[in-house]
């Protein structure tokens, strides 16, 4: 997998942008780090000024309106895998996911339970876990479906 070299303006961590995610002018990308938004053109440059995108807000579940928890799941792990870049896939084709990722797969649920609320299922974050990296959690006590 190859990327782009991507800094993010908000608060400067680096990071590879798969190529697959940019369109013909780019992409908008929210940083994994710190959340924050900005465009990238396709030579790897910044965009400035970046106009709001309502498909880039946090949605906050105490907002009073129905969030999507598996655009949120698929979105989290999108920028952890762009973040993360290949040595991500090696990790989890050669099982080492967590002992090598596991912090921020950790965060990346901290950040789904924040955005999608306390309360909610937890399986679509686990189930796009598996979907990705073939990684079936199952808290204890809960019996597969």
């Amino acid at each position: 997998m190859t990327g782009l070299p991507v800094t993010c303006p908000g608060c400067g961590v680096s990071y590879l942008l798969p190529e697959s995610l940019m369109g013909e002018r780019g992409a908008r990308v929210t940083c994994p780090a710190c959340g924050h938004a900005f465009g990238v053109t396709t030579d790897g440059q910044l965009e400035t000024p970046l106009p709001p995108s309502r498909s880039m807000e946090r949605p906050a579940a105490s907002a009073g309106r129905a969030v999507d928890a598996d655009a949120v799941a698929r979105e989290l792990l999108d920028a952890l895998a762009a973040q993360a870049g290949p040595e991500l896939e090696t990790a989890a084709r050669e099982q080492r996911l967590f002992a090598e990722h596991g912090q921020a797969i950790a965060d990346a649920f901290d950040e789904f339970k924040r955005r999608v609320g306390a309360s909610a299922p937890t399986q679509p974050f686990r189930e796009e876990l598996r979907r990705r990296w073939g990684v079936d959690l199952f808290p204890a006590g809960e019996a597969k479906r």
